[in-house]
């Protein structure tokens, strides 16, 4: 079951490229640039912000300015 997933790590590549790696034991590569253009990420993309996101929970990535990605949103970009 999806819900039993859990994240382990994110390393922040270059290009806003999100590497996790899922407790299953597999690795996803997420493209947060699309979203660089909304509201709900403003910002991200100064300094180094991007880079200082925190995994929390093992289902999200927060970051500075209550800015949030799930697992969830994460997961259902990945095409099956």
């Amino acid at each position: 079951m999806m819900s039993e997933i859990k994240m382990t790590a994110v390393k922040f590549q270059p290009d806003f490229l999100l590497e996790v790696d899922l407790t299953n034991g597999h690795r996803i590569i997420y493209n947060l640039k699309p979203k660089l253009a909304t509201a709900r990420f403003k910002g991200i993309d100064e300094g180094d912000s991007y880079s200082r996101g925190l995994i929390v929970d093992g289902n999200r990535i927060v970051w500075e300015n209550s800015m949030e990605l799930s697992l969830d949103e994460i997961l259902s970009s990945v095409s099956r």
